[in-house]
């Protein structure tokens, strides 16, 4: 028996051929059977919407149909959102832009070493949404790294210094010879050979280094004690690159009280000569000098704790408060543990 299209679907009295082949599965087996196991047609759909979508009019009939052939995609991902056709290109979407670490520096590394003394919080807060920049622990450490080296070379060149190594190495011999270990012979032998290298200039090159090396390094310390404060007591990702320019311009804090201290041990013009006692002859001058140096200590200490838990509230995303009492804890508990390992020596 033969049947017309128009009489399956009213309204189609001016038929296309070329829909009619894309619309013929639909309108004898029914869409349901058109449709694949993803909820797609199984035909070609673009070309029917193609047709559809160039036609002046249309029936109410094949935008039924249409609306049950064309599934969205969305559907199938369970979400909401427009139609999409198979043969719509993919929509690609841009990739997020990465929340800090891409604006420009409002400060620049002076600016930011001159300014973590007066205003730190302003100065980390650019140092974390800006690029990371190597210059911000580098010239710090490098700073640290001169002033321990002057400090190292202007006290080992006092013969106070030299004086009182030596005595300890003479002590030390005497009790090896009164023990038997040693002849008197043999230990003044190896005191002379002692007190000729501490008067070459060669140890005091390598003291003075060995102090500016201290100096150069010891903001990693602090590094190190922000990344894992910062990630084991607060629970925070911070990168250790950027502890080390938090604690790098925060040290400078601490490179400023040294060379203070240094300015004191500096003998004035119209300081005394050598005296005979070699203790009373390493301390500053002045009439207070020990008073002024624990005091500069404890001031630039505590300030430099303080300035480094404002780094770590900026790295961890805690109260100031919070980071100050950690650090203050442990940086506490270092200087205890210096002063019992030079009460036991």
């Amino acid at each position: 028996m033969n049947v017309a299209v128009s009489s399956l679907i009213p309204g189609l009295d001016d038929w296309d051929p070329e829909a009619y082949l894309w619309f013929l599965p639909v309108a004898t087996v029914g869409p349901e059977r058109c449709l694949g196991r993803h909820g797609r047609a199984s035909f070609h759909p673009g070309r029917f919407r193609d047709w559809w979508t160039a036609r002046a009019g249309g029936g109410s009939t094949l935008r039924a149909i249409w609306s049950m052939v064309n599934v969205p995609a969305s559907e199938e991902r369970g979400g909401e959102g427009r139609p999409k056709a198979m043969n719509e290109p993919p929509v690609l979407e841009p990739n997020p832009t990465p929340t800090g670490s891409s604006e420009p520096a409002s400060y620049s590394v002076l600016a930011r070493m001159v300014n973590v003394f007066a205003v730190p919080g302003d100065v980390f807060e650019d140092v974390l949404r800006s690029r990371p920049n190597v210059g911000n622990w580098l010239w710090p450490a490098l700073l640290g790294a001169l002033v321990g080296f002057m400090a190292g070379w202007l006290l080992w060149s006092q013969p106070a210094i030299r004086q009182a190594v030596l005595r300890q190495q003479e002590q030390a011999l005497t009790s090896q010879v009164e023990s038997g270990r040693l002849t008197r012979e043999r230990a003044d032998q190896a005191l002379e050979r002692i007190r000729r290298m501490l008067e070459s200039p060669a140890m005091q090159v390598a003291a003075a280094g060995m102090a500016g090396l201290g100096g150069g390094v010891r903001f990693l310390a602090w590094a190190v004690a922000l990344w894992g404060v910062g990630r084991w007591a607060f629970g925070a990702m911070v990168p250790f690159g950027r502890a080390c320019e938090v604690a790098g311009l925060a040290s400078l804090v601490g490179v400023l009280g040294n060379f203070l201290e240094l300015m004191l041990w500096v003998p004035s013009e119209g300081s005394p000569g050598p005296v005979a006692d070699p203790v009373s002859e390493t301390r500053p001058a002045g009439g207070q000098g020990l008073t002024t140096m624990v005091v500069l200590q404890s001031v630039f200490g505590f300030w430099q704790v303080a300035v480094m838990s404002v780094g770590l509230s900026k790295l961890a995303g805690v109260p100031w408060v919070r980071g100050l009492w950690v650090l203050m804890g442990l940086w506490l508990f270092w200087m205890l543990a210096l002063a019992v390992l030079g009460w036991a020596r």
